[in-house]
């Protein structure tokens, strides 16, 4: 943000518009390609009404409106939400395309439940079968190590 704000054909108090940093923030939703596109907006339209200064109050004019921030948090968090849902039903597959369905219990699904969502079970007893593919199982004995012996 500093190196844009130096680079403002405009008058600009660096210092002063970096302490509001937190305020940035919030007001791009933390997205640093909304707040690009808010700081030439707004000085674009300083240029084009002939202002000479880039102040807070003109950012401000320029910000988000509140329908706008609350549309683009929600598009967000449901996008972040279906990423980590993906995520767990792929380490929840490959755990059973392993043969072991759980060799981590929780772990696929920690992330979603910080979020508040537990629609997924994590119990062992869920053990569905891939796409119809039938699991493999060895049978219970002991493989052969070392030198073999005749009895």
């Amino acid at each position: 943000m500093r190196s844009f704000l130096e680079r403002v054909p405009l008058a600009v108090d660096v210092p002063g518009l970096l302490g509001h940093w937190r305020w940035f923030g919030e007001w791009s939703l933390g997205c640093v390609g909304v707040l690009g596109d808010w700081m030439v907006e707004t000085v674009d339209t300083l240029c084009k009404e002939g202002e000479t200064t880039l102040t807070i109050e003109a950012l401000k004019r320029h910000a988000l409106q509140p329908d706008q921030q609350l549309r683009m948090e929600m598009e967000a968090r449901t996008g972040e939400y279906k990423v980590e849902r993906a995520k767990a039903q792929s380490e929840q597959e490959l755990q059973q395309l392993l043969g072991n369905p759980t060799a981590l219990p929780g772990a696929a699904l920690k992330n979603l439940e910080a979020n508040g969502v537990s629609s997924l079970s994590t119990s062992p007893d869920t053990t569905r079968s891939t796409r119809g593919k039938k699991r493999i199982e060895r049978e219970a004995f002991r493989d052969p190590v070392g030198d073999q012996m005749e009895p």
